[in-house]
């Protein structure tokens, strides 16, 4: 009887003990919005969408931040949220460690279907990415970790640390962020000495590289309420010193770029950023900590309550949908610039619309508007007697259109061979790679950015 009066009580407690998650952190949500943002600008910008000088070269070479910043506020994220889980007894343990191999197994699968359905667009494209024979194909090779796919195999990495978090938690349970610590500066001097990738071969995120700054953000997490909330000196100097050291490997990474007179020469190789080279981590950590900081700084006039903040936010609360959708909203901006040729303010405003829409598709999400409005038409879909319409008429516009999409696709997959495999004429000037090498002929390549 007691035993199951024990069991009885566990169970009741493990419900709001794994729901009661922590306040939302508003700011999380507004630098991951920060780091959406940066995204889309630097793929526009490495797909040639041809912003003015010198807002192409900001973007692509002197201000970028969002790769590694937003695996930095992964990490700090999962600690937030699941840090305390471990310090639970077992019976309570385990329900978030199944939440989170759960949502591992969803970014991969959302990684395969994106690759899948990237792809299937490629066949209708007038300048196809990265064209393949058979879409089915490219997906059945994202899910077998033999091609990174449109997401150049972030959301693979994404989902292996995930899956790695319970393993994480309860180390750092038995041994403390010590040995958490140096384990990821092992593997990490072990990956660049070595040059392997583990476990994926190939991908623009490696995971014995980018497990760096996603533990760097894990551990970071428990200092962040001492700098962050402790006072306006402390603030102060996390801006100063993080602005300090982003400087120093400016100059290291730049100064010979740009002629700089205390300019550090033979640096070029260590801020390589595929694999993730030392100077390319520095770059990260450094980068996202000054947007961290002076955000911090100006959160009370600018970030806390304005308008611009509400919607950076609403795309950080949305970030996986957002991270997925901008793939396919660059679409359409970049087949018109390459077919239009607009002038050089045309293509901002273009980029501002993309990331606009994105901001409204996640307002869309959030607000459940399709569900609203398909509620909204079946309740218009009634015959007179009061009955539902029938199949034929309520599912014969989406098998019309469903026709028509598919119909130039089996054509296009019918014609000559090598038919759909070639480049449009301006899409191969976009395939240099984000570090400057010009190796790489795919979208692909961007997301190292």
């Amino acid at each position: 009887m007691e035993v199951r009066r024990a069991i009885a009580s566990t169970r009741s407690s493990t419900e709001p003990a794994i729901a009661t998650a922590p306040r939302r952190d508003r700011r999380l949500d507004v630098w991951r919005g920060l780091c959406l943002i940066d995204v889309v600008l630097v793929h526009l910008a490495f797909n040639e969408i041809g912003f003015p000088e010198p807002l192409d070269s900001l973007i692509k070479q002197y201000t970028r931040f969002a790769a590694g910043g937003f695996v930095f506020l992964a990490g700090w994220t999962v600690a937030t949220v699941f840090g305390s889980v471990a310090q639970r007894p077992l019976a309570l343990r385990w329900p978030a460690y199944r939440k989170l191999w759960k949502r591992a197994l969803v970014l991969f699968l959302v990684d395969g279907a994106a690759a899948g359905v990237y792809q299937a667009l490629n066949f209708v494209r007038p300048h196809p990415d990265d064209p393949v024979s058979s879409p089915l194909r490219a997906l059945i090779d994202v899910l077998a970790l033999q091609r990174p796919g449109v997401t150049g195999g972030i959301l693979v990495f994404y989902a292996m640390m995930l899956a790695l978090v319970p393993a994480v938690l309860e180390a750092r349970r038995r041994w403390g962020d010590a040995v958490l610590a140096f384990g990821s500066l092992a593997i990490y001097a072990a990956a660049v000495r070595s040059g392997d990738r583990l476990l994926t071969p190939g991908f623009d995120f490696p995971i014995a590289f980018w497990q760096a700054p996603f533990f760097a953000g894990f551990l970071f997490a428990g200092w962040a309420p001492w700098i962050v909330d402790r006072g306006f000196a402390r603030r102060q100097a996390w801006a100063a010193i993080s602005t300090a050291l982003f400087a120093a490997v400016f100059v290291a990474a730049h100064g010979g770029d740009l002629d700089l007179p205390l300019r550090a020469e033979g640096f070029s190789a260590l801020f390589a950023k595929t694999p993730l080279m030392p100077g390319a981590l520095l770059w990260y950590l450094a980068a996202i900590q000054v947007v961290l900081a002076w955000s911090t700084l100006a959160w009370r006039p600018i970030f806390a309550t304005s308008i611009l903040s509400d919607a950076i936010a609403l795309l950080g609360r949305n970030s996986l949908l957002v991270y997925v959708a901008h793939v396919f909203t660059e679409i359409p901006v970049l087949e018109w610039v390459w077919t239009s040729d607009p002038s050089s303010t045309a293509r901002v405003i273009a980029a501002a619309i993309d990331v606009g829409s994105l901001a409204l598709l996640a307002l869309a999400v959030e607000r459940d508007f399709a569900a609203r409005a398909v509620q909204w038409a079946a309740s218009r879909l009634r015959t007179e007697r009061g009955g539902r319409l029938g199949w034929p008429v309520t599912q014969a516009p989406a098998v019309a259109i469903s026709i028509v999409l598919l119909v130039p696709i089996l054509r296009r997959g019918a014609g000559a061979p090598g038919a759909g495999s070639e480049y449009g004429p301006d899409a191969v000037e976009c395939a240099a790679s984000p570090d400057g090498s010009g190796a790489g002929a795919s979208y692909e390549s961007a997301w190292r950015a």
